[in-house]
Formats: structure tokens, C-alpha cells, sequence
């Protein structure tokens, strides 16, 4: 997908023993600015860690997401189900990433889970 050139890692996200999803690590100026905008849509099992990130905007979007804020022991503080175009999130203080995914994608995920964040560079 080339609205994400230039972001370097890819990070494997899992829920215990289930893997949720391969996605693209935001945490450059740039590819924070950028984020998803000017995509599609987000197809199931791929997505976006934007690090750091306490808030998100849906501005300019096309199409619901699934967000997850995560603090600094990737714990979930925070989940907004299918988070619709136009939109803006609160501030979660506490955050320090955040996970964007396919709406519907974090259906098993709840507040108080803790996901595993793989990280791996990639070779784009």
C-alpha cells in the first residue's frame, strides 16, 4: 500500500495467543500526520500504531475504524468501536499509542486487556 511509504516498521499486534492483526508503525511527524487519510479503506488484519498518540481525528476519513489507546505496558485505557468519519476522540492522557484497525476488528478486545506489540523492520 503505497500511502505508507516511508514508514519503515511493521509491527505484529496479538491478544494473548491470537494475532490481530500486521500493521504499519506510525512515529514520524509525517506518517502521524498522515496516519490513514487518503485511504479507501482498511482491509481486515492490517492497520495502524501511531506512536506517540493520545487522541485521533476522523477527519477527511471515508470510513470507520476501531481505535485502541494502549499506555506504556501496551494496557488498553481506552476503545472507540467503529469510529465514524467526522469525528474527533477526547484526549486519554494516559495514552501513549494508539491502534487503529479494521471496524470490528477489536470486537474480543476490552479495557483492561493487554496486547503484545512485535515490532519488525520492514524492507520498504
Amino acid at each position: 500500500m503505497d500511502y505508507y511509504k516511508g514508514m519503515m516498521k511493521r509491527a505484529e499486534i496479538r491478544h494473548g495467543a491470537k494475532t490481530l492483526a500486521h500493521v504499519r508503525v506510525a512515529n514520524s511527524f509525517f506518517s502521524r500526520l498522515k496516519g490513514l487519510l487518503g485511504t479507501s479503506e482498511l482491509l481486515s488484519g492490517d492497520g495502524l500504531l501511531i506512536e506517540p498518540c493520545d487522541s485521533v481525528h476522523m477527519w477527511g476519513m471515508k470510513y470507520p475504524i476501531d481505535v485502541a489507546f494502549l499506555d506504556q505496558e501496551n494496557k488498553v485505557i481506552a476503545l472507540i468501536g467503529n469510529f465514524k468519519p467526522g469525528r474527533a476522540s477526547r484526549i486519554y492522557w494516559k495514552a501513549k499509542r494508539t491502534l487503529e484497525l479494521a471496524s470490528g476488528e477489536l470486537r474480543e478486545v476490552k479495557v483492561g486487556d493487554s496486547l503484545q506489540i512485535l515490532v519488525e523492520e520492514a524492507t520498504s
